[in-house]
């Protein structure tokens, strides 16, 4: 692992170790369970990101994706989330994974019985790592929120959707084979050295503001699938590599932000498909008035024919790119178009 100083946790304790209410309404739904399927095929866009700190959205996944880094590049890892339970289950984690004695003991500790636990069983993990935590060497800060916030943090892991029967660990476990790190040494141990180092956090908020890491590279952004149901308009630091997820595929680009005139000029095109087609437009593909749904929308514009598009360089989705601008200049006359006249023809 890279030699940092100082580390995340002492840089961003104040957001790292704020009160947190897991059962704050943060408007979203909780998706705790992996949903990439093969996670090892992050691996190449991973590889083509510099030195600095990993920046991910979600749960386990966020433990893959610092798995698959390279452990000379990678900083560390900051998971960024509006969810509350989140911050929860990736806090929990980190905390079984710092002060397990080894990997059969973390396993021990994270694993599920076959039927489920029940309150006594999680009151029994609960009291096993508060006497574990009372003798590790962790910052007296870093002990005090575990114990404050550790009987809430754990009914939220074990009682989270994957973690009920943890499908990646077993029914579905063909598709998380290559980052079983409940079961092998070295990933284990890769991840444990981060947790010790203090250098994995949660915070709570948008993947889109990251401007608290202003004195940090960032290298990697991991933004999952969120940018099925809002834009993905980063402001951050430098040219990190953006990723993307569709089940078992990966796509990813460089960050490079717009100058104020391309901004502009992009939220014009934006606002001339929101005055045809709504507010949701270029937005949720699951809303049924979406412009996604069209047989002409612009998801349909944006894609380009995979032999001229690469999976490192793509920028057909709801993001803040000069590459999506372009494909907006070439389109969104056509597209209003289109839709306006149709709509003379009824």
């Amino acid at each position: 692992m890279t030699a940092v100083s100082p580390s995340l946790e002492y840089q961003f304790a104040h957001l790292a170790f704020s009160d947190v209410d897991v059962n704050a309404e943060c408007g979203f739904g909780d998706f705790l369970e992996p949903n990439e399927l093969r996670p090892e095929r992050v691996q190449p866009h991973l590889d083509r990101a510099g030195r600095g700190v990993l920046v991910s959205a979600g749960t386990e996944r966020s433990f893959f994706d610092l798995i698959f880094s390279s452990e000379e590049k990678c900083e560390g890892l900051v998971v960024r989330d509006i969810n509350p339970k989140v911050k929860a289950y990736v806090d929990f984690n980190t905390l079984m994974l710092r002060v397990s004695d080894s990997r059969k003991e973390y396993a021990t500790l994270s694993g599920q019985k076959p039927s489920g636990l029940d309150d006594d069983d999680i009151i029994e993990r609960i009291s096993t790592l508060r006497e574990k935590i009372g003798k590790h060497d962790m910052p007296q800060k870093v002990k005090e929120y575990y114990l404050k916030h550790l009987r809430d943090f754990a009914f939220v892991y074990f009682n989270a959707p994957l973690n009920i029967s943890q499908r990646w660990r077993n029914i579905c476990s063909e598709f998380f084979d290559k980052c079983r790190y409940d079961i092998d040494d070295s990933q284990f141990s890769k991840l444990q050295r981060y947790a010790r180092a203090g250098n994995i956090v949660s915070t709570i908020g948008s993947i889109n503001d990251l401007t608290f890491l202003a004195d940090r590279v960032v290298s990697v952004v991991d933004t999952s699938n969120i940018g099925g149901y809002e834009f993905i308009d980063l402001k951050v630091q430098g040219n990190p590599r953006v990723i993307r997820v569709e089940p078992g595929c990966y796509f990813s680009h460089k960050h490079v932000p717009l100058t104020d005139a391309e901004r502009g000029e992009f939220e014009g095109h934006l606002k001339k498909l929101r005055r045809v087609y709504g507010k949701n437009c270029f937005h949720h593909i699951r809303e049924k008035s979406c412009i996604l749904r069209g047989k002409n929308c612009l998801h349909q514009l944006l894609r380009v024919p995979p032999s001229r598009q690469s999976v490192f360089n793509d920028y057909r989705w709801n993001v803040y790119s000069r590459g999506t601008l372009r494909l907006l200049r070439k389109n969104v006359v056509n597209l209003t178009g289109n839709h306006q006249h149709r709509h003379a023809k009824r």
